[in-house]
Parts: structure tokens; C-alpha cells; sequence
């Protein structure tokens, strides 16, 4: 049974971040159509590969600290909110992939 309860949360996080990188992705897309200016002071960054990049750090600490609230855009902070809650939900399925790792 814990087997199974592994395998589920396991993929359940690999869903997550999957949707988590999505989301992002749109941020970004969404940042760079109609917030050029805010793209352009990020240095450009895009959704990919660049996980070392100071561009995509710089951009996920501005995601973090919400500092595009000053922007007003309604849709920006949807996509925060789905961020914070994709958040947690990959904390509870890892919590879980813990609890059934360690019930053997």
C-alpha cells in the first residue's frame, strides 16, 4: 500500500512542477507584452533551462517579493496566487511521499 501512496505522490509532484513551470512561463509572457519596461529591467528572462542564470534567480526572487503589485495587473496576481498554491501542494505531497517512504 505505501508503494502505491509513493508512486501517486510522486507523480503528483511531478505534475506540479510541471504546472508550476507553466504558470511561470506566463508570468513571464504576460510581463513581456504588456510590462516591457519591468521585462526589460529583469534582463529578459525566459522559462527553460536557465535555472543558474542570474536572470531567472533575479525573476523568481521579483515573482517572490511581489513587487509587481505596483503594476496593478489582476492577472499577475492570479498567477502569484497559483504559484503560492502549487507551493504548498508540492509540500504536502512531498510530506506524504515522506510518511510512505518511512512506513516502508
Amino acid at each position: 500500500m505505501a508503494g502505491w501512496i509513493s508512486l501517486g505522490a510522486a507523480v503528483g509532484i511531478l505534475l506540479v512542477i510541471l504546472w508550476y513551470l507553466r504558470v511561470v512561463g506566463h508570468f513571464f509572457e504576460r510581463l513581456e507584452a504588456l510590462h516591457v519596461e519591468e521585462f526589460e529591467a529583469l534582463g529578459r528572462p525566459k522559462l527553460g533551462f536557465q535555472f543558474g542564470d542570474p536572470r531567472y534567480r533575479n525573476a523568481m526572487r521579483y515573482i517572490r517579493s511581489r513587487a509587481f503589485a505596483s503594476l496593478n495587473d489582476t492577472v499577475l496576481g492570479a498567477h502569484y496566487r497559483l504559484l503560492k498554491r502549487l507551493e504548498a501542494t508540492a509540500l504536502l505531497a512531498s510530506a506524504v511521499l515522506l510518511i510512505a517512504a518511512a512506513m516502508g
